[in-house]
């Protein structure tokens, strides 16, 4: 087993909502002083099984509240497209370096970084995901060459990448986003986030053991939903988005 849990995917535990049912006793209407019963009025009509209940119509966006949704509606999907074109850069990225580990026998870095690549491809889906219900029917991120040295030099590269796009890039994006009403690319935001941080507590898990010839042994699952990795395999749900543990695979 890889040591301990990263730090960061501890901290991405978080607290299961506590959903309090209250109930409240309604207490039947009685007309006043016990005398009889108290009259309808005489437009009163009594309700009938299947009648269709009034809905409130929303009220019409000011002028101001039409401009500030229509400019954080473009500033979300430019920010999906950022998104996706990094990550599909980093997924060819880790699927380069692996392969580099592989060619110098080191079977530890390759596998953390197929498992990188395979979180990569999980985010992939989430934001293409979200840019189709924007608009874009088909989602494609700009080609590009993956720098690939040794795989020492690779994973210090992969480290401060990683480190960045999690605290400068996806920092951005949420906070641009945040507030508004798009859930489901917040969610995708924080999802990318949650793994890059964890990615970058593994990365200079496996360095420090490279660099002191040491071996790392252990094992590591990819979740499905959101693509955090863990070393953990007794955990009983995903720390980040509580995906069964029984559906996450094992990288090898």
């Amino acid at each position: 087993m890889m040591g301990l849990m990263p730090r960061a995917a501890a901290a991405a535990v978080c607290l299961l909502p506590l959903l309090l049912l209250m109930g409240c006793d309604k207490k039947a209407d009685t007309p006043a002083n016990g005398g009889g019963t108290t009259a309808k009025p005489a437009d009163a009509q009594t309700a009938k099984p299947g009648d269709a209940k009034p809905t409130a119509e929303a009220a019409p966006q000011s002028p101001d509240q039409a401009a500030k949704s229509a400019a954080s509606a473009a500033a979300t999907k430019a920010n999906l497209q950022k998104a996706f074109d990094t990550e599909s850069a980093e997924a060819a990225l880790y699927q380069a370096y692996a392969t580099k580990a592989d060619q110098e026998g080191l079977p530890q870095a390759a596998r953390l970084c197929r498992g990188a690549a395979g979180s990569e491809q999980v985010l992939l889906k989430l934001l293409g995901a979200e840019l189709t219900k924007s608009g874009q029917t088909a989602p494609s991120a700009a080609a590009s060459t993956p720098v690939v040295k040794t795989t020492a030099e690779n994973l210090k590269a992969a480290l401060a990448t990683d480190t960045l796009i999690a605290e400068r890039d996806y920092s951005r994006y949420l906070q641009q986003v945040e507030g508004g009403s798009d859930n489901a690319a917040i969610t995708a935001f924080k999802y990318a986030m949650s793994d890059h941080e964890v990615d970058a507590q593994l990365i200079r898990v496996v360095s420090d053991r490279l660099a002191t010839a040491k071996t790392l042994d252990g094992r590591l699952f990819l979740c499905p939903t959101c693509g955090l990795l863990v070393t953990d395999a007794d955990i009983a749900t995903c720390p980040s988005c509580f995906t069964a543990f029984a559906k996450f695979t094992e990288v090898h």
